[in-house]
């Protein structure tokens, strides 16, 4: 039987977890333990933001398409969108921090070339997720996060957004300075089909909301659409078009959740021809319509 994919959006992921939500449910920040197991997804399952897991005791097994790593004190684990991901255990005295920055909110960093670069980890970082971060790296970063909690409590400062926006760029140029330092023990080169996938999944991740063929994504890549969809079934044993309909889903689901647009605007906001078309779509995946969804 073919496996349905599972795409989180941060407010899934929240639902019966410690997780504080800000920006429109776009920043998520927890501290986790051995019983707070906030990545145990059962199934594995792809995040839909930026995840930045900061081990400070005990270690975690965490598995990350299809292989396994451990995590360590003292370690960082950089997860993208690209990365299906479900933690299989934990140390008894496992302790971290954790942060999730939905895509939305990473594109408005995008003017700063290497927060772009590095925080969308590209093929380096694809297929090695976890970097050890020295003494001084870790207090920096323990620095940086608590200096973010701070500021995105203070929601009556005038400057708000701008002050969260700020504070977020100043930690991911910070952690991708050490990316940058860790660079040399990362692996240049990944296997032909995990490297096709990883492109597409980036590619994806950019243009999902506007492009729904998969022979637009082929072509940015420049092969045909029947050996992108060889390779990604190969890789993921799911098809080029699982990752598009189930990327539209997880948007969809997060805009009707925060019941800011009507349906028509959704539909006409994923490129769908109307909301009747954007309305069988969603019932197709769902069970249910976008008002019905809506209404629980």
């Amino acid at each position: 039987m073919k496996q349905h994919i599972h795409i989180k959006n941060i407010t899934d992921i929240a639902t019966n977890n410690p997780i504080r939500l800000y920006h429109n449910n776009m920043i998520g920040i927890a501290e986790v333990d051995s019983n707070k197991n906030i990545l145990h997804l059962q199934p594995a399952a792809y995040i839909n933001a930026n995840t930045t897991l900061f081990v400070t005791k005990g270690s975690i097994i965490v598995n990350i398409n299809y292989k396994k790593y451990e995590v360590k004190a003292g370690n960082a684990l950089l997860l993208s969108p690209a990365h299906l991901v479900a933690a299989e255990s934990f140390s008894n005295d496992f302790k971290a921090s954790i942060l999730f920055v939905g895509r939305d909110y990473m594109d408005e960093m995008d003017p700063i070339d290497i927060i772009s670069v590095r925080t969308r980890y590209g093929v380096k970082l694809y297929s090695q997720p976890v970097i050890k971060l020295s003494d001084e790296e870790n207090s920096l970063m323990a620095e940086r996060l608590s200096q973010l909690k701070d500021i995105v409590d203070n929601i009556e400062h005038y400057y708000y957004k701008e002050m969260v926006l700020s504070s977020l760029i100043i930690l991911f140029l910070d952690l991708s300075n050490i990316i940058e330092k860790n660079s040399e023990s990362v692996s240049e080169a990944l296997p032909r089909r995990e490297y096709v996938t990883s492109m597409f999944m980036q590619l994806l991740i950019k243009n999902y909301r506007t492009q729904h063929s998969v022979t637009f994504y082929s072509s940015a890549l420049n092969i045909t659409p029947h050996y992108l969809t060889l390779v990604v079934k190969q890789v993921t044993g799911q098809s080029v078009c699982d990752f598009i309909n189930e990327m539209l889903f997880s948007r969809a689901r997060a805009l009707l959740e925060q019941n800011k647009m009507s349906v028509q605007e959704i539909a006409t906001y994923l490129h769908f021809s109307d909301q009747s078309a954007f309305g069988k779509f969603f019932k197709r995946l769902s069970g249910v319509s976008p008002k019905e969804f809506r209404k629980r």
